[in-house]
């Protein structure tokens, strides 16, 4: 998300070739991560309206304006871009017509390394799962629960498909990238139409709403380990607060870990190739966690039968199996579509690629084991033997 967020600053200031730059970029992070955890210190109330206005006009907004764009441009007659494969291109595009209907519109799929972006498109839906907490609060939480998921799936679906059709309709498929595809898009819309101001405009918007979400999600998770660490789970100096409340020192290695993974982005040569493996070591790390919840939703159904629940998945012991199961699966196509490196962008070693995403998965996931193993011992030494 920052370095989305640089991105779009470097098309605000007019100088869109640093969103190519790594190390602008990766300053740009490491500078922008820090100023938020210092906001952060000051406690929630300096933090919640920025959070709340960034959504909306750095997100909703910008997301409806490229929407609209996209519609101007083909009701204006002007070429479309999607229909276009540029014969100088040698990704999975550039496949014979007699083989294949239209490769921008249907993928030429050839194996695991053409769908790796899949891993990534689940990052945007992820943490819908928090409103389950909700669920008491409906009034019929058996019925209005699954139809504010579903519509809240259709809508993200919706959101999702057209913004990326937009951007296909309006740029050639050689000038599309994955951290300033969206930026790209905007300049070309509004030179056309001889507003180019306006992707300084978006670019500011942009900016803000990723600043605005780096706050929430630097303050919210962090709370929660702040608790984990009063009820004695984590080392006692991660208990310490500034004066007013908040989780210092939590912050503070957390901040240290981003600056560790932003430095990604000076050492590596491509920007976008950065991009991408910071995506897949957040995908599958999150992927895991949701392979765990379907798992521990089955299981809680044969370890806890009789507990009143809100909500209660239909169908009884098959349902439950249907809908974990299915759920699980799916996750666990996308956990091993993430070590796979994307045939679309330039990796270098394919080998190389799945090394660190394999080590940086493995490191960040063995981390909370060597924790609870460590308390654990250390508990067991202050513990007097009965």
């Amino acid at each position: 998300v920052l370095g989305f967020a640089a991105a779009s600053i470097a098309y605000m200031i007019g100088v869109p070739a640093l969103a190519q730059n790594g190390l602008y970029v990766g300053l740009f992070s490491i500078a922008m991560y820090w100023c938020a955890t210092l906001v952060t210190l000051r406690g929630t109330s300096a933090i919640s309206g920025i959070t709340s206005k960034g959504f909306l006009i750095g997100t909703v907004l910008p997301g409806v304006v490229v929407i609209v764009m996209a519609v101007i441009w083909m009701a204006g007659g002007n070429e479309i871009a999607l229909k276009e494969i540029p014969a100088g291109v040698s990704q999975i595009v550039n496949v014979d017509a007699a083989q294949h209907v239209h490769p921008r519109l249907f993928p030429h799929i050839t194996g695991m390394s053409d769908i790796a972006f899949l891993a990534g498109i689940l990052l945007l839906f992820a943490g819908v799962e928090v409103h389950a907490v909700h669920a008491p609060e409906l009034a019929k939480p058996q019925t209005q629960f699954p139809r504010a998921m579903f519509l809240a799936a259709l809508i993200s679906f919706g959101l999702f498909t057209l913004g990326a059709l937009a951007v296909a309709i309006i740029t050639p498929y050689d000038q599309i990238n994955l951290q300033s595809g969206l930026f790209t898009t905007f300049q070309i819309a509004f030179e056309r139409y001889h507003v180019g101001w306006l992707s300084n405009v978006m670019g500011l918007l942009v900016a803000f709403g990723a600043l605005a979400g780096v706050m929430s999600w630097i303050s919210g998770p962090s709370r929660g380990l702040l608790w984990t660490a009063r009820d004695g789970a984590l080392p006692c100096f991660l208990q310490k607060t500034n004066k007013n409340g908040v989780q210092l020192n939590i912050l503070i290695i957390q901040g240290c870990i981003v600056t560790l993974l932003s430095s990604l982005y000076i050492v590596m040569d491509d920007v976008s190739v950065a991009f991408f493996l910071l995506s897949a070591l957040t995908v599958g790390l999150y992927l895991i966690m949701y392979m765990m919840m379907y798992a521990a939703g089955i299981r809680l159904r044969y370890t806890q039968p009789k507990l009143i629940r809100s909500y209660r998945v239909p169908g009884g012991n098959t349902g439950m199996w249907l809908i974990g199961g299915v759920g699980f699966l799916a996750v666990l196509f996308s956990f091993i579509v993430t070590f796979f490196p994307p045939s679309q962008l330039p990796v270098g070693s394919p080998a190389t690629y799945t090394w660190l995403v394999v080590t940086g998965t493995t490191v960040f996931l063995a981390i909370p084991f060597i924790i609870s193993f460590a308390m654990d011992k250390r508990k067991a030494r202050r513990t007097p033997e009965a």
